[in-house]
């Protein structure tokens, strides 16, 4: 009967009051700029009630990472998967069998990467991988980063058998990349949306693309280019993060660098997302980190 009591008491102590609920909906709402009408109004804000549980039900355990509110947090699980998860898996070939450890690499302090971007609602992830490889390759050879198009490559790549805001794949958009080039940023804007594909300036093109799950020896040469399962990810907030269950990859994203025990991943659902744009991903249940990676060279 105690361990009852102490079980329910914990219970009402974790559970928020209908004030408190509202409370911090308001405040989600002018935080995430999010404005809703008539019905949605009230199915947002029940969502955002059993997220807002589950986060908080999540946080009282023993886990390695937290979660926490953000953008994603008046979203259910196949509503974010939709929107948010494009890439398209293609099983591989030929790879590369991951070897042992190797020293740690962390590209974030080196200047190789652009700021954390935001893909908005358009199944774009895979742009944003193929920009962040493309970059941190440009990094390399030359020593600076310029922030290259992803709207060229959602417009422009189809031929080459990606789907804009419907998905597409890294390896698709390198041959494209090889073959066409790509503009920067500043010269053909990101707009959230498929559009018709315009004449652009060349920035760069790559050389070639390599395929590999060499990730502990590879990351030290340049970041990668990656798809991960990321189903669950919507609430991650900080610490290392590892998946259960079978993975199916949905999502691309930038390898970043390599610690002993966690991967550093950059992520593109703006900074407000996870440790300021970043996750730390658990070498062990890595939510098939190296199973689809590659990286371009210049």
């Amino acid at each position: 009967m105690n361990m009852l009591l102490c079980l329910v008491a914990a219970a009402f102590v974790s559970a928020y009051t209908d004030v408190e609920y509202e409370t911090h909906f308001k405040s989600f709402l002018t935080d995430f700029n999010k404005l809703y009408e008539g019905d949605e109004v009230l199915y947002r804000f029940n969502v955002f009630k059993d997220n807002l549980d589950a986060i908080q039900e999540h946080n009282l355990g023993n886990h390695s990472w937290t979660k926490g509110v953000n953008q994603f947090t008046d979203l259910t699980e196949v509503e974010f998967s939709r929107i948010y998860l494009g890439y398209i898996h293609r099983p591989r070939e030929t790879v590369v069998v991951e070897s042992g450890p190797h020293a740690d690499v962390d590209w974030r302090g080196k200047g190789a990467m652009t700021p954390i971007k935001d893909q908005g609602q358009c199944g774009s992830c895979w742009a944003f991988s193929t920009t962040g490889g493309v970059e941190g390759a440009e990094f390399v050879k030359s020593g600076s980063v310029t922030s290259l198009s992803e709207q060229a490559l959602v417009d422009c790549s189809g031929s080459y058998g990606n789907q804009g805001c419907n998905g597409g794949l890294m390896d698709n958009a390198f041959k494209y990349v090889k073959a066409k080039g790509i503009p920067t940023e500043a010269s053909y804007p990101y707009t959230a949306k498929d559009g018709t594909c315009k004449s652009f300036t060349i920035s760069t093109k790559i050389s070639t693309y390599t395929d590999t799950r060499n990730l502990a020896t590879d990351i030290a040469k340049q970041p990668i280019s990656v798809a991960v399962d990321a189903r669950k990810w919507s609430s991650y907030r900080s610490g290392t993060y590892s998946c259960s269950g079978r993975v199916s990859l949905d999502h691309g994203v930038l390898l970043a660098g390599s610690y002993s025990n966690y991967w550093i991943i950059k992520n593109s659902w703006g900074s407000s997302w996870g440790m300021s744009g970043f996750m730390q991903l658990s070498k062990i249940n890595d939510c098939g980190v190296t199973q689809s990676a590659s990286y371009p060279t210049i």
